[in-house]
């Protein structure tokens, strides 16, 4: 389109990373801190038309200026919790508010989810459990009536601590290779007041995110568990590794978590009888900090929560069904998969079946990869042969096919669906189908996902 030279409509990158506005492809990559015209690279219309824009702007990641005839006004603040003031609204901002009431629901409104009130945080230290002190048995606990959204939350925990004895980097004495696969980050969500009873035992209806450190390293069935492994993406870091003091995992969450009535986040393991073990309670040093803030949450997306669905077993006789909602609209975010078949009788032959989603109730509409390991990107084809890859949005973890392993039988992997979402509007399953003659023996899939209540 012309340039037009009295009209500027500059957008400022108020964040430390990159952003990249993928419905508006003509305009560069802003780096932190840069300033661009849109209006250089793109009409009027198409954007009011960004979503990517919408989502950034209210965020405050992105702030956009318009200048014409020497006046400037700003259309959108950091500081302004809907944009900008109501006298400053102009069809660009009628246009995002409009996105409030849209029918369908938009995967970058929910990972820049609205701020609704000032940055609040809880944090811990940590402690040598040698020293008789023990760490606290939560991250976060806020109580019946309140509103907001969970930011990030950060861990650090060190496993096999002394004086158990033993050598902790080799799993003997200490903490025990199978109970560090039990270890999980859990989140009680709309749960209320949990009481001081309730904290080694809450309420498990309330648990809607569940999510065990094994899935996110590719430790279930690797010879050595997590070694050289660091995966960064734009809404998960983790990064385990062995120290003088034993197995250590750092661990990054940033994908927001909304609730409307209480929230209590913790970390810690399920026992061979199921029973659950918060940290604090066991030996191991625990650091964290959590981020979050208190206020009501945006009518439009006021009835959207962050789930995660798992499943575990085979598929000698049934599919492996992951994901259940039998109504209401929601997203995919994520698929962690982990997977053992004997390389004698079966291998890998079960990745020919096709992941699938009926993204409806009736089972209609459905949603399919073209093999199991197509799902994780160009590296993943010919049964994930490439070996480990770690990217941004998928990756193979873990895998024992090579030149020098003649029959393959073990995959760790992961897919994120940030750029290529997988939505429903009336329910939704998801499962990896069996695939006759070639059934997975052992497995684990894990999906995280947004889901209206």
């Amino acid at each position: 389109m012309p340039i037009t030279p009295r009209e500027n409509w500059n957008v400022r990158n108020n964040s430390s990373r990159t952003q990249v506005l993928d419905d508006l492809p003509s305009t560069p990559p802003i780096r932190s801190g840069a300033i661009v015209n849109l209006l250089k690279y793109h009409s009027k219309q198409e954007i009011q038309n960004s979503t990517t824009l919408a989502g950034l702007l209210r965020s405050g990641i992105l702030v956009l200026t318009k200048k014409r005839n020497g006046t400037r006004r700003r259309l959108s603040t950091a500081n302004s919790v809907n944009g900008v003031d109501s006298v400053e609204k102009n069809d660009l901002l009628r246009e995002i508010d409009a996105l409030d009431e849209s029918e369908f629901l938009e995967l970058d409104r929910l990972l820049n989810y609205p701020r609704v009130g000032p940055t609040k945080s809880t944090w811990r230290d940590g402690v040598d459990p040698t020293d008789g002190a023990t760490t606290d048995q939560y991250l976060l606990k806020l109580g019946a009536g309140v509103s907001g959204v969970v930011r990030t939350i950060w861990t650090g925990m060190a496993f096999a601590f002394y004086p158990l004895g033993g050598d902790p980097i080799l799993w003997t004495g200490g903490v025990a290779k199978t109970d560090f696969l039990n270890w999980r980050l859990r989140v009680y969500v709309d749960c209320g007041n949990i009481s001081d009873s309730q904290i080694t035992d809450p309420p498990e209806e309330y648990l809607d995110v569940e999510i065990p450190y094994a899935a996110l390293i590719g430790a279930y069935f690797s010879p050595e568990p997590g070694s050289d492994r660091i995966v960064e993406t734009d809404y998960l870091q983790i990064n385990f590794q062995d120290t003088n003091y034993g197995k250590a995992i750092v661990f990054q969450f940033r994908y927001p978590i909304p609730f409307s009535n209480g929230v209590f986040i913790q970390t810690g393991y399920l026992d061979e009888s199921e029973v659950w073990h918060p940290a604090g309670l066991s030996t191991e040093a625990h650091y964290f900090w959590v981020t979050y803030e208190t206020g009501s949450l945006p009518p439009s997306l006021a009835d959207y929560r962050l789930k995660c669905s798992s499943w575990e077993g085979d598929t000698f006789n049934d599919d492996a069904i992951f994901l259940e909602e039998e109504t209401g609209s929601g997203v995919a975010l994520g698929i962690w998969f982990s997977a053992y078949s004997d390389p004698d009788e079966y291998g890998l032959g079960f990745l020919e079946a096709n992941w699938t989603f009926q993204t409806d109730g009736s089972g209609e509409d459905v949603w399919q990869s073209s093999g199991a390991e197509d799902l994780f990107g160009t590296l993943g084809v010919l049964y994930f042969s490439y070996g480990q890859f770690l990217n941004r949005l998928d990756g193979c973890l873990y895998t024992d096919n090579s030149d020098s392993e003649p029959n393959p039988s073990i995959v760790e992997a992961y897919k994120l669906f940030h750029r290529d979402p997988v939505y429903w509007t009336d329910g939704c399953t998801g499962f990896l189908p069996l695939y006759p003659n070639n059934p997975l023996q052992d497995g684990h899939i894990h999906c995280l996902y947004y889901q209206q209540i």
